[in-house]
């Protein structure tokens, strides 16, 4: 199989996969796999089975194949032991993809050689690599390169009174030489920047060299060519200068510094460039021993007055000349054995590294002066640029411009222990990555290795092209342990994604999981092998097991060609995909093999496809429903009647009734039937209620013969689907109001207007399978905007009931799914909410039905009942809400409805793929470190209460009522600690569990009451232009949350701001300011324009015009002609003596015009 066809990486599912979720498996998973998966019966099979295996094959009906029974038979005799029937059988139909019955010794060949061979691709990609994951590139407004970046950590108290790593509070910060410091979350958003004091008035006359966070006192230092280092407090509403050390004899070049919460002891230690090193080692906090001492009166100290002061809890050490260059790199280490070390280096080739131990003694709690211990010094030819060390193995990295990177022993300085070649350019950045001791090198060229301390192999190989940081050499890195993040920095930033699947002592991230790279496309569940199938924009299909959330299977189709469509065959054994460029393919999912291809003339994006009748529809942006053979030789391919006038946004097919539907951007919808390949009618929520037939014609002028023309036998000549009607009171309906005060629909364009800007398209139609066609029963459901409508297909039948399914009026119906019964509608919207509805006895008939029989009951006379039908309107009411709850922050773009297991399975556009119960409670993401195991049926009382962490930043009370299960224990804890604080005793004795039903509505008032006294009191809390707020309260155990917005204070600039947007207004007069109306539209600006302190950052200027040629003067004939007498370069001497002549005169002559006068003489003299 060519590789660009496919590309297939399969991995172990998590326990035994058997036909039956519910039952046990035989054979338990591997433990230490890096993924977690159960392992097969066929994986054990040794050369002697296999080769029994083959005899049988060889040996049953002539070599033509086995069946299934034949099948369990064969391979129970091969293994020796008894298997289960159905993990037979599901290894069975997934090696019959055709269908036919048989298996032969071929096809069961093939499919594990490809089966066994991409597992094997995934376990290398996926298993071994330290970063599978492209590099992420963040915006920076950084304009030079960057300097240093750095890690602001902060830390909370547990329970046992142990400081840990707080991951969500600490920070980024990188600085620039430039002076820009920016601080980020560690998501990689922008907090806040500035630029420092010292840099805005000549940015170049000053060059910062490094920084480095001192996170125990929330300090950042900074060193600069001044000859001084600054220190910084850093707080999220301020950024200033606290204290600085000045008057240095050489400038810092780098910076270093440790610190332990258990101790209570830190240091700091720079180098310069003379090749000293200063240690400054504090006893307390730095901001207490040094920072706010009350020796320093003015915060600023020289390093030659710490050096001979005595200062409480400080000591200070200079080591002079350990290099003999400027200091490059400088690190400090402490080791679990209380060992302390610093490791300098410099480009000089006779003394390049220099490895100190500076371990303290302590005798009788005297804190001894700073000394070194032990120095080993270390030459190299070509210098070194970049030092790491592993303080565990006690191993020294080394990077410099001979492309090699070294190993040493810091004791043996002879000779370095190994040399790893494989970089191509100068190496500039090295560092390791503790938990498996692997090294990170970054060479000019920005080609990324990362080489093993245990084998020195090359792990993995990061080409400069994927890394796409700009011109410029990456001149910072870093990498956190925390969060396993390779950060690099030019005056761009990208960040490289570990992979902690093969790490036992990584701490557990706080981000949020991602199921594919790029944003879902589509989610199917396969009812047959019960598998999740999952694409995305990336070309990637993904293959997951329903009951652990592992990966069996992942392939590519069409590298860099979105996957935009996905159905299965009737057989559920095959996947049949359509991309954005019109190609549609045949796979078997389970081992990532192309069966087959449709060669099609049109590239365009093929929006759905589904399979009926032996043949694949597909229907996309080129407007046309197309037919294809499903054979595995080159089908024919039919193109059905085009009908549609934009592009088709979706399809489905009902089965028992034969008829195809297909919806369009421009809001039709048209009904098909597949046998004749013809149109039976169309639906259009704009133009009618009815459906509209091929005979219909003249709309409004049929209408009006028809109303008078009206009979008394009107109910036998009547048929309402010769009529094209829309009332005038539907909610999507636009209306303005002429000269008689009466309403009338907007005009042709208005209408034109509103198709284009969307509000027309129908983005998703399901058909209700197990209803049948008519005049009261629905069975087809339609997604408009934010409705949900409900179409009977009879010619008497029409729109039936709509209502507005969305969360919020702006926002957009993108899926829909229903169970197999039709039973329960899952909505998901461009909001990111799930919505499940029950419909099963809405707009089923005898609620249609009866609703007809009261409009007819008010209308008498037959006259009557012809207005009837032009002033019927469909039913507004909704059906009954089941759950409503929050699922993704993004945009959902597919939903899927598991049935069986009442789950449901939504993708969003952030990359991610979630699995839910239908009553709201969350179960996990494809794709997150830890597996979940649950039994079918799912028993909701025993799923822990868990949310998603970007949904929980905003979710509301309704959601996390219906994510966590109802009553959660923290909210009856907050509810009787609220009881304890006086101001709330009031709504503690409004909500006593005891009240009689009868008195709730009294309750509910009083707490209304209570909850503005609350939000009065809260007023003094809120700060000028703050939002509006919320405060939760509990009845009956459950949160209810109030929204009030709280008045601005009056201010000069909120205000002003109200008078910026509103116009000054009088409660009288209305609006005083004129505001002339605008004629033109207004600029906008396509990118994002970063600003410091009012300026604005500019990349590029605008575009200048081309210049022009010179225009060349002619030199006259009779000159020409003179010099043509002359021999050559006469025209060349005689300039030159003008000009020399020109000089000599202007050096005499006093006066400027007195020079100008003797040119003009001497001018005149030579002619």
């Amino acid at each position: 199989m060519d590789d660009d066809d496919a590309r297939a990486e399969s991995v172990n599912p998590d326990g035994k996969y058997i036909g039956d979720i519910s039952r046990k498996s035989t054979f338990e998973s591997d433990s230490s796999s890096p993924f977690a998966g159960p392992r097969r019966f066929d994986e054990d099979m040794d050369y002697k089975e296999l080769r029994k295996l083959e005899i049988i094959f060889r040996e049953t009906n002539g070599g033509k194949g086995l069946n299934m029974i034949q099948f369990r038979d064969a391979m129970k005799k091969s293994l020796g032991y008894e298997i289960d029937n159905n993990e037979l059988d599901v290894i069975f139909m997934k090696i019959d993809t055709n269908c036919d019955g048989n298996v032969d010794w071929d096809e069961y060949l093939s499919f594990m050689l490809l089966e066994y061979q991409e597992k094997e691709n995934m376990v290398a990609i996926y298993g071994t690599i330290p970063f599978p994951h492209p590099l992420m590139r963040k915006p920076s407004n950084h304009l030079e390169p960057i300097c240093s970046i750095s890690f602001q950590q902060n830390h909370s108290v547990r329970y046992d009174g142990r400081m840990e790593l707080d991951v969500e509070s600490s920070r980024y910060v990188t600085l620039s030489k430039d002076g820009i410091l920016n601080v980020w979350n560690t998501d990689w958003v922008l907090q806040k920047t500035t630029l420092l004091d010292g840099m805005r008035s000549n940015p170049r006359s000053v060059w910062l060299t490094d920084l480095i966070c001192m996170s125990n006192c929330n300090i950042v230092a900074i060193a600069s060519t001044d000859y001084e280092i600054s220190f910084y407090s850093m707080t999220s509403s301020m950024f200033q200068k606290k204290f600085q050390i000045r008057n240095m004899d050489y400038c810092a070049l780098t910076l270093a510094y440790h610190f332990d919460f258990g101790l209570n002891t830190s240091i700091l230690l720079w180098g310069d460039t003379n090749g000293n090193v200063v240690v400054v080692r504090f006893y307390d906090n730095p901001s207490m021993v040094l920072f706010s001492n009350t020796l320093v009166s003015d915060k600023r100290i020289s390093l030659n007055y710490l050096l001979r002061t005595n200062i409480h809890n400080l000591k200070v050490a200079r080591f002079q000349k350990l290099l003999p260059e400027w200091v490059k790199e400088l690190h400090y280490y402490a080791s679990d054995k209380e060992q302390e070390c610093f490791i300098a280096c410099c480009r000089n080739h006779t003394s390049s590294m220099v490895f100190a131990d500076i371990t303290e003694k302590v005798v009788d709690s005297t804190h001894g002066k700073i000394e070194m211990r032990r120095k080993s010094s270390f030459k190299l030819r070509t210098g070194v640029s970049c030092i790491a060390y592993d303080p565990d193995w006690n191993l020294l990295v080394t990077g410099s411009s001979d492309y090699h990177i070294r190993i040493w022993n810091p004791y043996v300085v002879t000779a370095p222990t190994m040399t790893l070649k494989g970089h191509a350019m100068p190496i500039h950045q090295v560092c390791i990555r503790q938990v498996d001791h692997h090294v990170i090198s970054v060479s000019k060229d920005k080609n990324i290795r990362i080489w093993s301390l245990l084998d020195y192999s090359c792990k993995q190989s990061i080409h400069g092209r994927n890394v796409q940081l700009g011109r410029l050499d990456v001149t910072a890195m870093f990498y956190s342990e925390a969060s396993m993040q390779l950060i690099l920095g030019t005056n761009r930033i990208g960040v490289l994604l570990g992979n902690a699947a093969n790490l036992t002592q990584v701490n557990k991230t706080r981000s949020d999981p991602i199921s594919h790279s790029k944003s879902v496309t589509k989610v199917l569940y396969n009812t047959l092998f019960k598998m999740l199938v999952t694409s995305c924009e990336d070309s990637m299909i993904c293959v997951w097991d329903i009951r652990t959330g592992a990966k069996t299977m992942q392939f590519s189709t069409d590298r860099g060609i979105e996957i935009s469509a996905m159905t299965f065959d009737p057989s559920k054994r095959r996947l049949i995909t359509g991309s954005r460029e019109g190609k549609v393919s045949i796979w078997n999912f389970n081992n990532g093999a192309r069966l087959c291809d449709f060669k099609t003339s049109a590239v365009a994006e093929v929006s759905d496809i589904i399979h009926a009748r032996n043949k694949i529809i597909s229907a996309g942006w080129d407007k046309n429903v197309t037919m294809y053979e499903d054979t595995y030789t080159d089908g024919r391919i039919k193109r059905m009647k085009p009908v549609h006038r934009d592009d088709i946004l979706s399809m489905d097919y009902h089965v028992s009734e034969n008829i195809l539907a297909t919806s369009s951007y421009d809001g039709e919808i048209v009904i098909w039937t597949i046998d004749l390949e013809s149109v039976i009618c169309r639906i259009d929520m704009h133009r009618s209620v009815f459906p509209i037939y091929e005979d219909t014609t003249n709309q409004v002028a049929e209408r009006t013969s028809k109303k008078s023309n009206v009979t008394t036998s009107y109910e036998s000549k009547f048929d309402p689907s010769r009529f094209v009607f829309v009332p005038d009171n539907l909610p999507w309906i636009g209306k303005h109001t002429r000269a008689d005060g009466r309403s009338t629909n907007m005009g042709r364009n208005s209408i034109i207007d509103d198709v284009l800007s969307g509000n027309h398209a129908t983005n998703k139609i399901v058909f209700l399978q197990s209803r049948r066609t008519t005049n009261n029963v629905a069975v087809l459901v339609s997604a408009t905007q934010g409705y949900v409508l409900s179409w009977s297909l009879h010619q008497a039948g029409g729109l039936l009931a709509y209502y507005y399914a969305a969360k919020r009026e702006s926002d957009t119906v993108a899926d829909m799914d229903t169970d197999k019964d039709n039973k329960i509608l899952v909505v998901g919207d461009s909001r990111g909410y799930l919505r499940i509805w029950d419909i099963r006895y809405y707009c089923c008939g005898e609620d249609v039905a009866s609703r007809r029989r009261r409009l007819a009951a008010d209308m008498c006379d037959p006259e009557a009942r012809h207005e009837q039908i032009y002033s019927f309107v469909p039913n507004s009411e909704p059906p009954g809400l089941l759950a409503s709850f929050r699922a993704h922050c993004k945009a959902i773009t597919s939903i899927t409805y598991i049935n069986g297991c009442d789950l449901i399975a939504s993708g969003s556009t952030d990359c991610s793929v979630r699995l839910w119960t239908v009553n709201g409670r969350y179960i996990g993401t494809f794709g997150q470190r830890d597996h979940w195991r649950f039994q079918i049926p799912v028993d909701e009382r025993s799923l822990p209460p868990a949310i998603p962490i970007d949904v929980r930043r905003v979710a509301s009370p309704a959601t996390l009522f219906a994510v966590k299960g109802g009553y959660h224990h923290h909210w009856k804890n907050v509810q009787n600690a609220v009881a304890f604080i006086g101001r709330f005793r009031r709504i503690a004795k409004c909500f006593q569990l005891d009240k009689p039903a009868e008195e709730q509505t009294e309750v509910q008032r009083r707490f209304s009451q209570v909850s503005e006294d609350v939000l009065e009191d809260a007023k003094s809390d809120k700060k000028p232009g703050a939002r509006s707020g919320s405060v939760t309260v509990w009845m009956e155990d459950r949160p209810h949350s109030i929204d009030k917005a709280v008045k601005k204070e009056d201010s000069v600039e909120t205000m002003w701001d109200d008078i910026q947007h509103n116009g000054i207004t009088s409660k009288v007069l209305g609006k005083v300011n004129y505001k002339p109306r605008k004629r033109h539209k207004t600029p906008t600006i396509d990118s994002q324009v970063n600003w410091i302190d009012k300026t604005a950052i500019i990349y590029s200027t605008l575009p200048c015009a081309d210049l022009e040629e010179p225009v060349k003067l002619a030199i006259p004939e009779f000159y020409l002609d003179k010099l043509a007498s002359q021999s050559p370069g006469a025209l060349s001497r005689y300039g030159n003596r003008l000009i020399e002549r020109k000089k000599v005169v202007n050096s005499f002559s006093p006066k400027r015009f007195q020079s100008g006068q003797n040119v003009r003489r001497n001018s005149r003299s030579d002619r």
